[in-house]
């Protein structure tokens, strides 16, 4: 991706086209933001077309909306995550109303996969059906070593049951040797002191 220098305060970067990056001062009004985006994106982007920004999860900024009201600051509504990135997305509406997200960022589902999870991204642009396919892979596989680690947990922990009636045996047969050596011990000690205070006799 093109190198800019290291911005400072609160400068932002929108991603767009092949591999290219705006830096852009926030501090203005949010019509005049994306106005000057439209401007410096040419080609990528056309003068008439709704963009929008999108952070590199996918939380779209929904400045085209916010840019029908006057004097309000870009800056103050710009969530300033993931060190101030930003994806330029076009906005559109399908045939049944709803409105879908096109980032102009080439290869953006594959640059930056979370953008899927918010953002409602039509499988024919590019890389958008590889790359959900591989996170739908990576959760299953996720899910799957998840099960198998709690399976195998519950296998090696013993039933409490088990450790209760051992125990109680233990102390059980301690009590039995107690009872026994306050008895007289050995039964055949017991008989030979029994011999012998007979002979005494």
């Amino acid at each position: 991706m093109t190198q800019v220098a290291e911005t400072h305060g609160t400068f932002i970067r929108v991603h767009y086209g092949e591999k290219k990056e705006l830096v852009c001062n926030p501090n203005c009004q949010v019509r005049n933001l994306l106005d000057d985006i439209r401007r410096r994106s040419t080609p990528c982007c056309d003068q008439a077309e709704m963009i929008d920004l999108s952070d590199t999860r996918g939380n779209l900024q929904n400045l085209d909306y916010l840019s029908q009201f006057h004097q309000l600051d870009a800056s103050k509504y710009l969530v300033n995550t993931d060190r101030g990135e930003y994806i330029l997305v076009k906005l559109e509406y399908d045939e049944t109303g709803n409105q879908i997200h096109i980032p102009l960022l080439q290869k953006a589902c594959l640059t930056f996969p979370l953008i899927l999870d918010n953002l409602d991204i039509p499988t024919w642009v590019e890389g958008a059906a590889v790359a959900s396919s591989t996170r739908k892979l990576n959760r299953l596989r996720l899910a799957t070593k998840l099960a198998v680690s709690v399976s195998h947990d519950k296998k090696q922990k013993p039933p409490s049951g088990k450790n209760r009636s051992s125990s109680r045996g233990t102390s059980g047969d301690r009590r039995k040797d107690r009872r026994a050596t306050s008895s007289g011990g050995d039964p055949s000690k017991r008989k030979k002191r029994q011999s012998r205070s007979s002979q005494a006799d």
